[in-house]
């Protein structure tokens, strides 16, 4: 079986991380290309948006301080259908929900691109979730942007035995990637509604 943890990257496109018997293969591209011929994705983008939705919040206090400010706030689905970042605010306080951030909206396309997606499990998951998980139910210490970061997340998936091309991106997919293997072998863990998975 393969499986994937694909990162969207603000400017345009995936990235994906594809596990098969342990392999880590890269692969960029449109949602799906990167995930042609996967069973089970794991995502950084929210998947299902509404009123009841609380993932957000059980991230932030999961992760404590400062890493609970790398997860963003999920878009209504009003929001959502709007291409302009002031209307999309509009949009979204008009009804008492949070504005959109600028990072956020970045990811419309992606969100968009994975809502309309049929050819595999999805699941939602947040990478500092996964690291969390991954590095004994702590959170990292370090930004992702920084060289400390960056060598943090690799030892940690150095640990778990995934070798992928030392840049951030391709590092967040793999850990979404060793997330989607948990999934399909039944021992992630699901936090909020609509879960996310770690």
């Amino acid at each position: 079986m393969i499986v994937a943890g694909a990162h969207a990257q603000r400017r345009a496109d995936w990235l994906a991380v594809r596990l098969t018997d342990g392999r880590a293969e890269v692969r960029a591209g449109p949602l799906a290309h990167v995930l042609h011929g996967v069973a089970l994705a794991v995502l950084d983008v929210p998947l299902a948006l509404g009123a009841a939705r609380n993932t957000e919040r059980e991230m932030r206090a999961l992760l404590g301080e400062p890493r609970r400010h790398s997860v963003f706030t999920a878009p209504i689905a009003a929001a959502l259908a709007v291409e302009d970042f002031g209307q999309a605010n509009e949009v979204s306080k008009a009804v008492g929900a949070p504005g959109v951030s600028i990072q956020m909206f970045s990811l419309f396309p992606h969100i968009r691109e994975a809502q309309a997606h049929n050819g595999c499990d999805l699941r939602e998951a947040h990478a500092e979730l996964s690291f969390y998980e991954a590095h004994g139910r702590r959170p990292m210490s370090h930004p992702r942007n920084t060289r400390e970061g960056l060598s943090e997340r690799r030892a940690v998936l150095d640990a778990l035995g995934i070798d992928v091309p030392e840049y951030i991106d391709a590092v967040e997919a793999a850990i979404l990637a060793w997330t989607a293997r948990r999934a399909a072998e039944g021992t992630a863990i699901s936090l909020g509604t609509p879960p996310a998975w770690r």
